[in-house]
């Protein structure tokens, strides 16, 4: 009998010491003790070439992510992603320079600003795939509760509720825990060792954590009394590589790499760091253990029975043994339907959940289940209220109501992967509803695995995202028309131009483009204000369409400015077109009460006589209109003599020499303002200042001009800066040219105050080159001071690029400037200005936005979030900021939403000559009231 007994004991223990869950890190020894041959990396030749032009390539690591990345206490970045990214580049031959910064939020704005090009880990996630390409995942993570050995309160996940909860800040999945258990009490950590220490210490009852994590942590800081209760969920937040956006290649090429891996190469890496430590959770399997167990028990006690009657005299010596056995069978059985009857319950609270889930959801989301052959096995009910379709039908014939669109193509491949049992990223298929309507769906497939990790199916959820394209379309639309004249805008017009070149070069005909500029435009402007030269613009629109035929096609350009293809047109048929548009345009305009007659210039090119590309023709086109306004002839047909000579760079070396000479002689003896009324330039040509206004953005008052040289060729016309400026740097002119700019604009500053007309601040930019010189304030303050201008009068620009270069030696000069009484402005931030971190240390009092930002403003939604963060920031440390390139009046509305200083662009002036400059001072209403 002492026999039978012991069997029962040990049966139930061998039962009851059996695993039911095994840590999701376990890996099968017996494969990995087997070497698997290294799998070849085949690269298609574009990315082999990709790969030779961009041998070094940049990679940031978390370092608080232990064991897939951390910075260990010799400050080296190591862990799982370090040796599997150190595995690619043994691959695939590239030389990874790893970031030096480790802090997330860090290596995060500088991934998206382009400082690094990869992280090596990071969640795939919507909002990032404006930034990134995301490799499949490559690291599976569960979250884990893990609390300590003594405490007996936390068996489940829904124990956390009303429990103190250490929890890590910056983590995505603390918010859902905070969703799921508004009860808990969260103690808040910066690591994840901390977490676990901070429930070691009884700070707190709880920590979650990522499984590797926290076994990585426990074994490393024997953190002994520390288990594991309970999973909080499976794979939530599975790790890929993240590749900058501009680089689709990298990502294709890193993705295999990774299928390159053996999964015995993974898990030896896996198992380097991360000890073989199971996880016991109590779950149905556990249940049906004990009540095999019982049964057993059972079986045992009948042949118990049969012995104990043939051995009558032994049963009452075994009595109290018998009594006892009893018991404990009974408590047994107890606590069995006691656990049954409670994960019973839990179920039912979970069905409830779901249920409620899914009837707030069914007009937007479906769910669906596929077998491990892709079969469609089951769809929610909702898919009625979505589609229109009855489940069975839908189950049935969900293939034909697929659409042709090729989108469609790539539901098969993302099944295959996901039954392969790797999770795919949402993509969107295009269906017809019963009534024969279109749909675009958002789907979402994941693998499903068994308890011994095999894939048996996928769940998948469907998102109608049907209004959402309509609107993304409408706006798309929108975004191709200009909004004032209602014609294609410039983007458009491209597009067509391409397309109507294309057409000609295959069937071998012409084309003709006309570029059209109003003759009075800008007088209108001047005198009636913008609100009259806006219906202008409208009716001439209106005029252009009324001769035009509906295969032509009109775009306005910006300003008066339009542009008008006809395809498949001579010269003769664009004749007879430009004699009527010239016409139509000269007959009058009725604005209110206002009769205006205002007349237009058109130049014309033809294809593919006068260029075969569309910037040729319309710069052609362009040229040939200049000579038309020029000459007053209506209209022009593009010719070469209209370009202006070809000369070389030593001749207009030497021409700028002489031009720099004769400038400081004249400058002596005359004033800013006769030299730039000059009209004939002579045989050395000379300099010209021209004046750009700047507006308060609340008042549209005037309160600065922004000075631009510009350089009167006696042959070649008027130069812009960017056409002369570097040749003069290279020849050594640079400073001698600045000087007499310093000059010019101090007389000019003083004239205009004798006329009580200066504004504000006049600003004067600086180049690369004169930043970097020492005696740069000392020559400029010598000029200001000889000439009897106040400093604060003045303003001086400098690029952002160009104080980047030397950062302390360029805060040093502002020192200068600021302490001698002139204000400083940075020109050209965009979003990616690493001058923004620096505003703190920089004593610059205003900071300018590049105008590539505002063009697109407010469509580009990409541009007006970096608008908004580049004022913010700048309002923060106190900086005034001024929005260059501003041309309509959205842009301007825009602006002064968010809080904008300061604007400059044509929309209120372009450049003007000082006389002109002078004239608009005068035109302005706040001067006539204050000189009232």
């Amino acid at each position: 009998m002492n026999l039978i007994v012991h069997l029962i004991i040990f049966f139930i223990l061998l039962f009851l010491s059996m695993p039911s869950v095994a840590s999701d890190l376990k890996t099968d020894s017996a494969s990995a003790s087997v070497p698997a041959p290294v799998r070849t990396i085949t690269l298609n030749p574009e990315e082999q070439k990709w790969l030779e032009k961009h041998k070094k390539i940049r990679i940031a690591f978390d370092g608080d992510f232990p064991p897939f990345s951390f910075v260990n206490d010799k400050g080296i970045v190591e862990g799982v992603a370090v040796e599997i990214i150190s595995l690619l580049s043994q691959r695939l031959g590239i030389d990874f320079e790893i970031y030096p910064h480790t802090d997330w939020s860090r290596i995060y704005e500088a991934a998206v600003a382009r400082q690094t090009d990869i992280v090596a880990t990071m969640v795939n996630r919507p909002e990032r795939r404006t930034w990134f390409f995301f490799t499949q995942p490559y690291l599976n993570k569960s979250l884990v509760i893990i609390t300590r050995k003594d405490n007996f309160t936390i068996k489940r996940r829904t124990d956390i509720a009303g429990k103190k909860i250490a929890l890590v800040d910056n983590y995505q999945y603390v918010d859902r825990v905070r969703e799921e258990f508004p009860s808990i009490k969260i103690h808040a950590v910066d690591s994840f060792l901390e977490g676990l220490k901070a429930v070691a210490n009884r700070q707190a009852d709880a920590a979650i954590t990522f499984t590797g994590t926290g076994h990585f942590l426990i074994n490393r800081h024997q953190l002994s009394d520390l288990n594991i209760a309970a999973f909080y969920d499976h794979n939530s937040a599975n790790e890929s590589i993240a590749i900058r956006k501009d680089w689709p290649e990298l990502a294709s090429i890193l993705q295999k790499g990774l299928d390159s891996l053996s999964s015995e190469e993974k898990q030896a890496i896996f198992e380097k760091w991360v000890p073989k430590v199971e996880t016991v959770v109590t779950d149905y399997v556990l249940i049906g253990k004990i009540v095999a167990a019982f049964a057993f028990v059972l079986l045992v006690m009948l042949l118990w029975i049969v012995q104990v009657r043939r051995q009558n005299r032994r049963i009452e010596q075994s009595k109290d043994e018998v009594l006892l056995a009893n018991q404990q069978l009974v408590n047994l059985q107890n606590e069995l339907e006691n656990l049954v009857e409670q994960r019973t319950a839990e179920l039912k609270a979970s069905e409830q959940k779901y249920r409620s889930l899914v009837e707030n959801l069914r007009h937007e989301y479906f769910f669906y289940r596929q077998d491990p052959s892709g079969l469609l096995t089951y769809v929610s009910p909702s898919v009625s209220n979505i589609l229109g379709y009855s489940t069975e039908e839908f189950i049935a014939n969900h293939r034909d109501f697929l659409t042709d669109n090729p989108a469609n193509l790539n539901i098969d491949k993302n099944t295959d992967l996901c039954l392969k049992g790797m999770p795919q990223p949402p993509y969107e298929v295009e269906v017809y509803d019963s009534n024969g309507y279109i749909h675009w769906l958002e789907v979402m497939d994941s693998p499903v695995f068994d308890q011994n990790g095999q894939c048996i199916g996928v769940d998948g959820i469907a998102h109608d995202i049907t209004e959402r394209k309509e609107t993304h379309e409408l706006l798309t639309s929108l975004s191709y028309y200009d909004d004032l004249t209602g014609l294609a805008n410039r983007r458009l017009f491209a597009d067509r131009l391409q397309q109507a070149i294309n057409l000609a070069h295959r069937n071998k005909t012409s084309i003709t483009l006309f570029y059209l500029d109003l003759d009075k435009f800008k007088s209108i402007n001047d005198t009636l204000g913008h609100a009259a030269g806006d219906e202008v613009l409208k009716e001439t629109a209106q005029k252009i369409l009324s001769v035009i035929r509906d295969s032509d096609i009109a775009a306005r350009m910006g300003g008066d400015e339009f542009v008008i293809l006809l395809p498949d047109s001579d010269a003769q048929a664009a004749l007879s077109v430009a004699n009527k548009l010239i016409k139509v345009l000269q007959q009058p305009y009725y604005i209110g009460e206002q009769m205006l007659s205002i007349g237009s210039s058109i130049g014309i090119s033809v294809y593919p006589d006068n260029g075969t590309d569309g910037d040729s023709l319309i710069n052609h086109a362009d040229t040939a209109m200049y000579h038309a306004k020029k000459e007053k002839l209506g209209y022009a047909f593009y010719s070469e003599d209209m370009q202006p000579a070809f000369i070389s760079s030593e001749q207009l070396t030497e021409d700028l020499t002489n031009t720099v000479k004769h400038c400081l002689r004249i400058s002596r003896t005359t004033s800013a303002s006769s030299i730039e009324n000059t009209q004939n330039p002579g045989m050395n040509g000379h300099f010209l200042i021209y004046y750009q206004s700047r507006h308060a953005l609340i008042s549209s008052d005037i309160i600065g001009f922004e000075s631009l040289v510009r350089w009167y060729h006696p042959e070649q016309g008027i130069l812009s800066p960017s056409e002369f400026l570097p040749l003069a740097e290279k020849s050594g002119l640079i400073d001698k040219i600045t000087d007499w700019v310093v000059r010019q604009v101090c007389s000019q500053a003083l004239a205009w105050e004798k006329m009580n007309l200066r504004p504000a601040k006049i600003s004067i930019n600086l180049s690369v080159n004169q930043i970097q010189q020492q005696s740069l304030v000392e020559r400029m303050l010598r000029d200001i001071d000889n000439l009897g201008v106040t400093p604060n009068w003045l303003e001086i620009e400098i690029k952002e690029s160009t104080i980047m270069q030397n950062i302390d030696h360029a805060v040093n000069i502002i020192d200068q400037l600021n302490a001698a009484g002139l204000s400083v402005a940075i020109d050209d931030i965009n979003s990616d200005s690493p001058i923004l971190e620096q505003l703190d240390s920089l004593p610059a009092q205003t900071i300018k936005i590049d105008r590539a930002l505002i063009r697109t403003l407010p469509i580009n939604n990409e541009n007006a979030n970096s608008v908004i963060s580049i004022i913010k920031k700048a309002h923060a440390h106190g900086k005034v900021v001024t929005a260059e390139g501003v041309e309509s009046e959205n842009q301007l509305d825009f602006l002064k939403t968010n809080r904008c200083d300061n604007v400059q662009g044509f929309y209120f002036s372009k450049p003007l000559a000082a006389a002109d400059a002078e004239n608009f001072l005068k035109s302005l209403s706040w001067f006539l009231d204050k000189n009232d």
